[in-house]
């Protein structure tokens, strides 16, 4: 820790400057000190973060993404905890890939002020993953009509997502207002995991697959 008990008193035979005049704004300079390489030291954490694992339709189970969406919001949360959304545009500037995993994280955990600012900064549309697709993973029911409104795009991979996972109200929502449809794997992935719900709901309901 860099203590900051600097005497401010000059002698008066010294020449006035910008740096020494830092030294008498307590603030300002410990903004300086806590700069890191040029990361701000609340900020050093996410240099460690990968951008997570996504979900495969070709699988029944899929732990991994979880765990890897728990792990970013284990740094996360607390960070927004303190800032909210204000820190983001320095994030982003000092991280350049943390727009990525921000808005994934968002999406995923249905962070509705995150994703309006990203929307609003025109950011919310640049990644390959459909949106769609990863809110139904995790039960996201109530971002779905706003993901829908704005033309996020989907697949069949959404209902075999929520079906893999035991997510019945957002296949029934999914089913009546996109026509994205889903795969064999959701009657598939339903039963595997036990889901005899949706299975049946899958059944008695399904088009194709």
């Amino acid at each position: 820790m860099i203590s900051l008990s600097i005497s401010v008193d000059s002698p008066s035979n010294l020449p006035r400057s910008p740096a020494l005049e830092v030294i008498r704004y307590e603030e300002l300079l410990r903004g300086i000190v806590e700069f890191q390489d040029g990361i701000p030291s609340d900020m050093v954490r996410f240099s460690r973060l990968q951008v997570p694992r996504l979900p495969s339709a070709d699988k029944h189970t899929e732990p991994d993404v979880h765990e890897d969406f728990l792990a970013i919001n284990r740094v996360l949360a607390p960070w927004y905890a303190t800032h909210g959304i204000m820190k983001l545009d320095l994030l982003f500037h000092t991280h350049r890939y943390m727009h990525h995993i921000v808005l994934l994280h968002s999406v995923y955990f249905g962070l509705v002020d995150v994703i309006r600012y990203l929307f609003d900064k025109g950011l919310f549309f640049m990644t390959h993953y459909p949106h769609v697709d990863l809110a139904a993973f995790n039960n996201q029911l109530r971002l779905l009509p706003f993901l829908n409104h704005v033309g996020c795009r989907g697949t069949s991979k959404a209902i075999d997502a929520a079906a893999q996972r035991g997510h019945l109200e957002v296949i029934q929502w999914l089913g009546e207002n996109r026509l994205d449809g889903a795969s064999e794997l959701a009657l598939v992935g339903a039963a595997a995991n036990n889901h005899l719900d949706v299975v049946l709901f899958l059944h008695e309901n399904r088009r194709d697959g």
